[in-house]
């Protein structure tokens, strides 16, 4: 680079990330808050919680399983609650993408309906982080990686979120 010259920008580009199948998910009762989250869209809908419900509610088996839980949502201060549904992408080869259909029935009576594509990459006894990409980039990998982290605290210590950050970013490659 050249005296004045602007340095090029880089782009993150996430390679793909390996996850955990739907089917290895421990199906005991567990409820997770969403702790941390570089989603845009996030802040600018004025979400302010999210709480996953799993309360061990399975319908089929293998790679027909699909986990039912309570979802809530708290956005602009008006609760929504409804279901989550989850199972494996049948896209997906690994069967470690799944898909989730999220059902939410406002206070004034109406339903939103979200369906996004994720992954769980990193599961411990009482910490998730989730992972999915919003905008592919044409050779291959993710230009915009977003990253969940769900814990079973409603908040956590700034070490826990730091470790959560790390293992998000070991995905990422700068070019």
């Amino acid at each position: 680079r050249t005296p004045g010259q602007k340095a090029k920008p880089s782009t993150c580009i996430v390679p793909d990330i390996p996850g955990i199948p739907l089917t290895e998910f421990p199906l005991e009762p567990i409820k997770l808050y969403l702790v941390a989250t570089n989603a845009p869209w996030y802040k600018h809908k004025g979400v302010r919680s999210m709480i996953w419900d799993f309360k061990g509610q399975v319908e089929g088996e293998g790679d027909d399983m699909k986990l039912i839980s309570e979802y809530q949502v708290i956005i602009h201060g008006a609760c929504y609650t409804g279901t989550a549904t989850e199972w494996s992408d049948p896209d997906d080869p690994t069967q470690t993408t799944y898909v989730m259909k999220i059902e939410l029935k406002g206070t004034d009576g109406k339903i939103q309906t979200w369906q996004v594509k994720e992954r769980v990459i990193y599961m411990r006894h009482d910490m998730i982080v989730t992972y999915r990409c919003d905008k592919e980039h044409p050779e291959g990998g993710c230009l915009k990686p977003i990253f969940y982290v769900w814990s079973t605290n409603e908040h956590i210590r700034h070490g826990a979120l730091l470790h959560m950050y790390d293992k998000a970013k070991e995905h990422s490659t700068d070019h």
